[in-house]
């Protein structure tokens, strides 16, 4: 059975369309990670109006959110034990991804027509490339991440960025996943 995950799209022309994409099965040496949480930054608002902050340049359209918290969905062969994770446990994900052609960002740098397009945190389920950071252990629940304010549910953070919710310029904003 295929499995699909909501995602906010942005295409960088200050409009956002929330859409659905397949789930994949996770890369070779790398994973799915179901998210929890993610921060809103300003660069997720530049980012939606065409703004890039990142050395690699944007991509567009794409998924924002850099700042994510999730739980290991799946995992390739080897990710586990290269890692020191399991299926299940939470983890925080470093945004910045070092690949041969450079340093690229969740969120920013990955457009939804390369592979599962789901490189954001703005989306149920995120693929994690083998070279992803992440780091486990004592990671914050959803409810201690943000001190600003916390937005509950997937269809409120859809109400943030349509400006329906107090909010809109705060530097870290938690955004409890529904799921």
């Amino acid at each position: 059975m295929t499995r699909t995950s909501r995602a906010v799209v942005m295409p960088g022309d200050g409009t956002w369309q929330l859409r659905e994409l397949r789930v994949p099965d996770p890369p070779p040496g790398g994973a799915v990670l179901r998210v929890e949480a993610v921060g809103m930054c300003h660069s997720d608002i530049d980012h939606m109006h065409g703004i890039v902050h990142t050395p690699w340049g944007g991509a567009y359209p794409s998924i924002p959110g850099h700042e994510i918290v999730g739980r290991i969905d799946a995992l390739a062969d080897g990710a586990g034990a290269r890692w020191g994770v399991r299926e299940g446990q939470r983890v925080a994900v470093r945004e910045s991804v070092p690949l041969p052609g450079g340093i690229r960002v969740y969120g920013h740098d990955f457009a939804v027509d390369e592979r599962s397009g789901l490189f954001g945190g703005f989306a149920d389920y995120m693929e994690l490339l083998p070279e992803t950071l992440i780091r486990q252990g004592q990671v914050p629940t959803a409810e201690l991440l943000g001190e600003v304010v916390t937005v509950d549910g997937f269809g409120d953070a859809l109400k943030l960025l349509a400006r329906e919710l107090p909010g809109r310029d705060a530097i870290r904003l938690s955004l409890r996943m529904a799921g």
